[in-house]
């Protein structure tokens, strides 16, 4: 590459165009901060303007310049225009950021623009908007990286990190990447310890993460300094959040008596409040989990059902995932397989499009319970797909009891029914599934997982890098490990 890969212009004979210049001068730093990943126009005015001499609408036309010059390509994905440099560019970019001495200032920029893009992100997602701001966090997933290693490493910035990281909490929980969200948050939680509403909401979205993982003694930890944190800020919003995880933790804890004190709470408040939100809605499927595994199917389907109506009027598919999922539940409970496999289908296409990793493991989890009696073979290939998908979240079943129970029932009566070897064959032919062809097999798209196997095995679009990864042992033991006795019966017909 000879000299700078812009071109500058003249104007009426005089010098270097000045915004040209200071396009210039920035452009290293934009390299650099899109350097794993592609932005958009947007990305490319908050870093690069200075509000003074280079305007953001000036930003467009020297972003299609360089497109025009190779030096940026251009891609547009749903509706949106993304631009990616060219790789022979990267390493020069870092270079002249190197030299510019204004890393800091334009990263800190970078950084402020996907603060600002994960807090609008957060509350458009409760909303009709969800899937579309599902996808788009998704997009931005390396430049939000980037944000939150800046305020990992800068003195100081820790948190703001928080405030990012706990902003973000739809994306670790909901997102597929909850192996990631512990990694940011256990990190900046350690660095950031002065009280602060960011501090209390990033406790309640870790210990959401760890509960998911099976770690529920750090998460009641965390929960127990969360509440009163809350409380002793007198923010209400955060301490409402805090009862409904932990009526969640206390859940897979299998203390449920305490799960149904804490979720009634943070509903009570909810409704005193006058205001539902995505925490609180989700609090409605957790609860009838709950009262289910207490024996009252009727009281945890019109939860379930309260829930979906409330999808419906909000435009929010996520926590009526979870409704469907519970229906499932309650639908295997008393004895109903043909109907507990549809709402775990119906719960997988909506986990599948909002890329929720933890719940497409747990539909195929209750697919797999639905087919043993009917078809053992699909059925083990289908716990196999979910140790795969586990492997990538932490503990299987997040280490619950009676899910964990059933799941070593199923296998069980499979390896029973097929005999050892041809169980092993068809469990292992599962666990060779990618997430995408694991989902085409529970979804009927394909009823021979051996067709879609492949030799070279890639996660889901929403995989972290950064995962967990479960052994066979993990699964565990229910009475090796001292746990209570197992109450979710199925009925028998």
């Amino acid at each position: 590459m000879h000299g700078y890969p812009i071109q500058g212009r003249r104007r009426g004979g005089g010098g270097w165009d000045v915004r040209q210049q200071l396009f210039i001068r920035s452009q290293p730093v934009l390299l650099q901060v899109v350097t794993d990943d592609d932005f958009d126009l947007d990305t490319a005015e908050a870093v690069c303007s200075d509000e003074v001499l280079l305007l953001p609408e000036d930003v467009l036309e020297l972003v299609v310049g360089l497109v025009d010059k190779s030096i940026l390509s251009r891609q547009d994905r749903a509706g949106c225009t993304r631009y990616r440099l060219l790789d022979p560019t990267r390493q020069y970019g870092r270079q002249r950021l190197h030299e510019s001495g204004e890393g800091d200032l334009l990263r800190r920029r970078h950084r402020d623009h996907y603060s600002w893009l994960a807090e609008r992100a957060e509350a458009k997602w409760f909303g009709p908007e969800q899937v579309a701001w599902n996808e788009r966090i998704y997009a931005e997933h390396a430049n939000l990286r980037m944000a939150l290693e800046f305020c990992l490493i800068e003195p100081g910035e820790a948190r703001t990190g928080l405030r990012l990281a706990g902003a973000l909490w739809f994306c670790w929980v909901g997102g597929g990447r909850v192996a990631e969200g512990r990694y940011w948050l256990d990190h900046l939680l350690a660095r950031a310890t002065e009280p602060s509403r960011e501090r209390a909401k990033a406790l309640w979205t870790n210990a959401w993460v760890a509960t998911m993982q099976g770690d529920t003694s750090p998460a009641l930890i965390m929960l127990d300094e969360c509440r009163d944190l809350a409380r002793s800020i007198g923010d209400d919003v955060e301490l409402t959040s805090a009862l409904c995880v932990s009526g969640y933790a206390e859940h897979v804890r299998d203390n449920q008596q305490r799960a149904v004190a804490y979720l009634e709470e943070a509903l009570a408040r909810e409704d005193a409040a006058g205001q539902p939100s995505a925490v609180t809605v989700v609090s409605r499927p957790i609860l009838a989990s709950t009262v289910l595994l207490l024996g009252d199917c009727e009281r945890a389907r019109a939860l379930c059902e309260e829930c979906l109506a409330m999808r419906d009027a909000y435009g929010v598919p996520w926590s009526g995932s979870w409704a469907l999922w519970v229906l499932g539940l309650v639908a295997w409970t008393e004895g109903n397989a043909e109907q507990a496999s549809s709402y775990a289908r119906e719960c997988l296409r909506l986990k599948q499009q909002l890329n929720d990793l933890v719940g497409m493991a747990i539909s195929i989890e209750l697919l797999a319970w639905s087919a043993v009696d009917q078809d053992a073979e699909s059925a083990a290939r289908l716990l196999g797909a979910s140790h795969t998908l586990w492997r990538e979240i932490g503990r299987p079943l997040f280490g619950f009891p009676p899910y964990v129970a059933r799941h070593r029932a199923s296998e069980e009566q499979a390896r029973m029914v097929l005999g050892s070897r041809a169980f092993d064959v068809a469990f292992e032919d599962g666990n060779s599934l990618t997430c995408d062809q694991a989902i085409s097999y529970a979804l009927g798209e394909s009823r021979d997982s051996r067709v879609l196997t492949d030799h070279h095995r890639q996660p889901c679009k929403g995989f972290s890098r950064i995962t967990c990864q479960a052994s066979p042992a993990d699964w565990g033991n229910p009475d090796t490990l001292g746990w209570p006795s197992v109450r979710l019966q199925r009925a028998r017909h």
